[in-house]
């Protein structure tokens, strides 16, 4: 209908809000959600052409998504998560980069690395 969303409402139901499409509003989105009383340090993340091989991301907090979505240089087609459960995707990263390093070192391997980026290190896929 072309009206903005109700972003109170929105940063008052205290749910995980996912937004499709939105990179290209990110920044007035995100500080939509802020004025609205969002936290800074709420987690966020956007995916960028997610399921695909090509699939980018960035996990960062509502405060800094905007610029680590630019700095990455992630468009469309993505997706922004918004919300505690994004907090999960850290410590899940976390337990891949552990598990990646364990395979390295036990399992010699000449190919490249692959990394993907996040906004907080580089993580080699497991082959």
């Amino acid at each position: 209908d072309g009206q903005a969303p109700d972003w109170q409402a929105l940063a008052a139901g205290g749910t995980t809000l996912i937004i499709y499409m939105g990179v290209g509003k990110l920044d007035a989105i995100t500080a939509s959600l802020r004025a609205a009383g969002l936290p800074d340090q709420m987690p966020a993340a956007a995916i960028q052409s997610g399921t695909l091989d090509t699939q980018r991301h960035v996990v960062a907090t509502l405060g800094t998504l905007a610029g680590e979505v630019a700095a990455a240089n992630l468009g469309s087609p993505a997706i922004v998560v918004i919300g505690k459960v994004v907090g999960l995707a850290r410590q899940r990263n976390a337990s891949l980069g552990q598990a990646c390093a364990a395979r390295a070192n036990e399992q010699p391997d000449d190919r490249p690395a692959e990394p993907r980026a996040t906004s907080d290190r580089w993580v080699r896929q497991a082959a």
